[in-house]
């Protein structure tokens, strides 16, 4: 099983690049792991949210082929570091 963590957007903030790094390195001890930054949206300043919603989705969408999504968002179900670790734990299992 191989994990791909997409994220849509560079970052100019230091410590979120050296936490994608650390967190990089020790995941990719356990399990096939590896981080992606997909490229912003082009000219996404003169769309609308929605527009820019579908742009980005798109770009993703390209990525999922032949793949099994699990989507993070702050809306959605809340677990603790060993709970996540769990539910891939099963989803390995499972065979996903």
């Amino acid at each position: 099983m191989k994990i791909t963590l997409l994220a849509i957007g560079k970052t100019d903030k230091d410590f979120v690049k050296k936490g994608f790094e650390e967190y990089t390195k020790r995941l990719s001890k356990y399990v096939n792991f590896e981080f992606q930054v997909l490229p912003d949206v082009k000219n996404s300043k003169n769309m609308n949210e929605d527009l820019q919603k579908n742009k980005e989705g798109d770009l993703l969408k390209e990525k999922f082929k032949n793949a099994h999504v699990i989507l993070l968002d702050e809306n959605g179900k809340t677990y603790s570091s060993v709970g996540f670790a769990k539910f891939i734990d099963k989803q390995i299992m499972i065979g996903i």
